[in-house]
């Protein structure tokens, strides 16, 4: 039996999923932490189970700026305001990422537009003592219960990693925004993103039917050849007799 001429293909395009974009990643664990205020900038553009994806753009800063250095630093006065970044706050509280320990952040843009980018994460806390580098505040009172979240912070950095035309008016010109896709998702099994379980199971399922109607066809053929080896160094053996 044989598969169908051609599924085999159909089969590899409908588990690719179709990726045509660069894409930057970055995993992290997630622990409950204290909570605490933030400017409510960071709160503009969240991402959670009910909406884990956002298409958003960005003003890439110029060629050659080091992504370390784009928007620093970052203050109360001034987060959310530069134009080479992009903050999200991720609703990590909310069911069923609730339950999850390790989630991924990727970031997809499309190749036309020829940038870098950077993701950091940071937790309430972290983010506090960036934004406000001071001593930290005193513990509050035994008595007091302090609210802990899993709520988590996403800063994306842009800058433009393509070459320009050497002409002053295209040095001068200033990059395009870039448009992207920023997806956060929970992983399976602390490695797999949840998004690419189907494909997996696709694959899978591709490889079981190609072993199902390829390998015996494959012993087949080994058994054969075998079998014509013995058979030739048999008679050669019975000539040497002779």
């Amino acid at each position: 039996m044989r598969l169908p001429a051609g599924l085999a293909p159909v089969l590899l395009v409908l588990c690719a999923g179709g990726v045509f974009a660069n894409t930057e990643i970055v995993n992290f664990e997630v622990a409950a932490g204290p909570d605490g205020p933030l400017p409510y900038a960071l709160e503009t553009v969240e991402v959670g189970p009910e909406s884990p994806q956002r298409l958003l753009e960005v003003q890439p800063a110029s060629s050659g700026t080091a992504l370390v250095d784009v928007c620093e630093p970052p203050s109360p006065d001034t987060v959310g305001g530069c134009p080479h970044e992009a903050w999200l706050a991720l609703n990590l509280d909310a069911p069923p990422w609730s339950a999850s320990p390790k989630f991924t952040v990727r970031v997809s843009w499309p190749a036309s537009h020829p940038a870098a980018f950077r993701i950091d994460t940071y937790t309430p806390a972290q983010l506090a003592s960036r934004l406000h580098p001071a001593p930290p505040p005193p513990p509050p009172p035994r008595h007091a219960t302090a609210r802990t979240t899993r709520r988590t912070y996403a800063r994306v950095r842009v800058v433009h990693d393509g070459v320009f035309a050497p002409s002053p008016a295209a040095r001068a010109r200033a990059p395009e925004p870039v448009p992207f896709v920023v997806t956060v998702e929970p992983l399976r099994g602390g490695i797999v993103p949840a998004s690419l379980v189907p494909t997996l199971v696709c694959l899978a399922a591709v490889v079981a039917a190609a072993g199902a109607f390829v390998l015996p066809r494959v012993q087949r053929a080994l058994f054969a050849l075998a079998e014509a080896v013995r058979a030739e160094v048999a008679a050669e053996e019975e000539r040497r007799k002779r």
